[in-house]
């Protein structure tokens, strides 16, 4: 620890930074609890993504990986930004002999954007798009994930 800034250093260049606040990932925590990245809590993966602009054709948010027969999983994705816009998103996702198959069981609000799965395979994409031109106004979309084969790598 360093006496004056509760600063610990934990391995593989990672520390734990503490004052009236801790912060993981981060030297300036903000909150009771600020957490740099995604987290999983209870069984539930949660993290965002934003970028300046967003276009048709997006960018992956999240993923399935190789799951087995009998495995599920379920997305809720938030999207907001550009001028007002916000739409809603759930995924209920199940695994039949290798296969992950995904259905879209929610789909509400302006209708400006879209989380779209890639076709039913052995693995699944999300991609957060545009669903017409160009929006700005820092495009953001929050992912929450339960499950098996969350695909960690996106958070």
């Amino acid at each position: 620890p360093d006496g004056n800034n509760n600063i610990y250093y934990v391995g593989n260049g990672d520390y734990f930074y503490t004052s009236a606040n801790v912060g993981i990932g981060t030297t300036s925590p903000t909150y009771k609890l600020s957490v740099s990245g995604g987290i999983k809590a209870g069984g539930l993966v949660t993290y965002s993504k934003s970028a300046g602009s967003l276009d048709t054709t997006g960018y992956a948010v999240a993923g399935l990986t190789t799951g087995y027969n009998g495995n599920s999983a379920g997305f809720t994705f938030t999207c907001f930004g550009n001028t007002g816009g916000y739409q809603k998103i759930v995924y209920s996702c199940y695994n039949g002999s290798g296969t992950w198959y995904s259905k879209k069981v929610i789909d509400e609000g302006t209708n400006n954007f879209d989380v779209e799965a890639s076709a039913n395979g052995s693995t699944i994409t999300f991609t957060f798009k545009s669903v017409s031109g160009t929006m700005y106004y820092t495009p953001k979309v929050t992912i929450q994930a339960t499950g098996q084969s969350i695909n960690s790598t996106y958070a």
